[in-house]
C-alpha cells in the first residue's frame, strides 16, 4: 500500500489492459483493489473483509472464495496458495510443456519421489 509500490501497480494495469499476464498473492490484492483492478476482474485473496478494507474496492460480486484463481490473463490468491498460483502464472507464460508443469506441480504438492524422476525426465525432454 505504500507509494513505492505505485510503479508496478500501474505496470500491472497496462499488462492487463494489453492482454499480458499479471498475477497477484496475498496482500498484493489490496494494491489492485486500490488501483480499482479487481473491480472489474474474477479475483480471490486473502478474504472478501480483506479487500473491502480498501476504500476503492467495489468488486465484492467478482470475488470467489478459492485459494487461487486465474480468469483471463489475471491471477490472483490468498497466501496460502502460492504454489497452485506459481502454477497457474507457468502454464500463463507458457513456460514449460503440460507434462512438465504437471510433474512439477505434482511434485511439490505431495512429494511423492516418481513425480520428481518424471518432472527431470520431462526436463531433459525439452531440452533435447
Amino acid at each position: 500500500m505504500e507509494d513505492q509500490h505505485q510503479p508496478i501497480l500501474e505496470r500491472a494495469v497496462s499488462f492487463l489492459e494489453a492482454g499480458k499476464t499479471a498475477a497477484a498473492i496475498c496482500g498484493a490484492t489490496l494494491g489492485l483493489a486500490k488501483q480499482g483492478i479487481l473491480n472489474r476482474y474474477q479475483h480471490t485473496s486473502n478474504a472478501l473483509f480483506y479487500l473491502q478494507s480498501i476504500d476503492t474496492y467495489r468488486g465484492s460480486s467478482y470475488y470467489i472464495d478459492k485459494v487461487t484463481i486465474q480468469v483471463q490473463n489475471l491471477t490472483t490468491a490468498s497466501f496460502v496458495g502460492s504454489l497452485l498460483w506459481a502454477k497457474y502464472i507457468m502454464e500463463n507464460l507458457k513456460l514449460y510443456s503440460e507434462q512438465t508443469l504437471d510433474a512439477w506441480y505434482r511434485y511439490f504438492s505431495i512429494g511423492q519421489v516418481e513425480y520428481f524422476e518424471k518432472l527431470v525426465a520431462s526436463f531433459n525432454e525439452e531440452i533435447h
